[in-house]
């Protein structure tokens, strides 16, 4: 455990059977790439849940117990606050005196310059809610750099320094005040930001055909794809951003994704534009029906539940809304409405699309049940290998 800390990655099995589901399973295995699926675990019914609130921890004993049972454990994984692990930083000014620098991420800009020192930056303190820590890092290295080696930069920074972070803490902050979680940012956000401050963002007047503008829209916000052009430019990214772009498929599923909620959207405002059009609904409940169609929670609903077959719902839903200009009736809107409601329930039901998160319904898939057989007998092989080897190792 280097530094006291485990590094876990989430390995959930589909991902994980994907991967190593192969002649090299029990060497993967033996290098410590371990299934470690808790929603499986639960599933399968191979963990068993102990309200939080009713147990009892002896650390002493090293025993947890709940009502009349009790358990002893080897290690407390528990969640925390991560809290920067900063050196004493003293404050030396000429005419005040000395006093410690207390590190807040809310009284620096963008959590890398503070307020109150000069020259000194707080490089990784910033992390991801999600994924991305690496590319947050890198293009705080980049912002850094720029600060150290442009000096009208710096000066643009630092003269009002001030109401930048107040402008960045109204923006992202619902409240005032300071929390723990401060420092959590949406990676993507953040690095489109950082990128911004120092002018190296793609523009959309430089696309030259359709693949850059989905490229522009659609591509994450990753550091190379602020790195393909400008003074950070790196030999190489362009290429390997539109390779990234190919083997993805041109990100077409999120394209359908999205394109579905829009269908659904202007689907409903035709509906209701249609209907006043032919006088069957008064102009007083126009901008009310309007008002709903614009915040209703079905579509995003039923767009994310299509996730991977958004392609034909599309079609469909484009093929009706043709019909509606031919016809002119709110009937054909309303009808390709309740196909594609009914079609995403049929597409959820029998497995062909997946929400895009929190969707366990793969977790009951025999297919993934065998293969974790076969884990847990070559898992059971690796182990006692490696308790012969270390008991031959340690004998006289």
């Amino acid at each position: 455990m280097p530094n006291g800390i485990i590094a876990i990655k989430y390995w959930p099995i589909d991902s994980y059977q994907k991967l190593f589901d192969n002649d090299k399973l029990k060497h993967s295995i033996r290098d410590g790439y371990l299934l470690n699926d808790i929603a499986f675990f639960l599933e399968q019914g191979l963990v068993e849940l102990w309200p939080k609130r009713e147990t009892v921890i002896d650390r002493e004993a090293q025993t947890i117990r709940w009502k009349d049972n009790a358990v002893k454990y080897d290690q407390i994984v528990d969640a925390d606050y991560e809290v920067p692990n900063l050196p004493e930083i003293v404050v030396n000014r000429e005419g005040a005196p000395e006093r410690k620098y207390e590190y807040a991420y809310r009284n620096t800009f963008m959590g890398l310059v503070p307020k109150e020192l000069r020259n000194v930056y707080f490089i990784g303190y910033t992390r991801p809610t999600t994924g991305g820590l690496n590319n947050i890092t890198e293009m705080q290295c980049l912002f850094a750099h720029k600060m150290m080696t442009d000096t009208c930069f710096h000066r643009e920074i630092y003269d009002n320094i001030a109401q930048r972070i107040r402008k960045y803490n109204k923006y992202y902050y619902l409240a005032d005040g300071q929390s723990a979680t401060d420092h959590l940012v949406h990676y993507g956000f953040y690095t489109d930001d950082i990128a911004r401050l120092i002018r190296i963002t793609p523009r959309l007047l430089d696309c030259r055909s359709l693949k850059d503008v989905a490229i522009y829209f659609i591509f994450p916000n990753c550091a190379f794809k602020f790195r393909q052009s400008g003074p950070y430019k790196v030999e190489g990214v362009k290429e390997m951003v539109r390779q990234i772009y190919g083997n993805h498929r041109g990100f077409s599923v999120i394209i359908h994704y999205l394109l579905t909620y829009a269908l659904l959207q202007l689907t409903a405002y035709v509906t209701v534009l249609v209907a006043y059009h032919r006088q069957e609904l008064p102009a007083l409940a126009v901008p009310f029906l309007l008002l709903i169609v614009w915040l209703n929670p079905v579509t995003p609903f039923v767009a994310a539940n299509g996730f991977g077959r958004n392609l034909y719902l599309n079609g469909m839903l484009a093929m009706a809304l043709g019909l509606t200009a031919y016809y002119q009736t709110p009937w054909v809107p309303v009808a390709s409405l309740l196909a594609v409601f009914v079609f995403t329930y049929m597409f959820h039901r029998f497995g062909w699309s997946r929400a895009p998160f929190n969707d366990l319904k793969n977790k009951q898939s025999p297919k993934y049940r065998e293969f974790f057989k076969r884990y847990c007998a070559v898992f059971k092989e690796v182990l006692l290998e490696m308790a012969s080897s270390t008991q031959q190792r340690f004998s006289p």
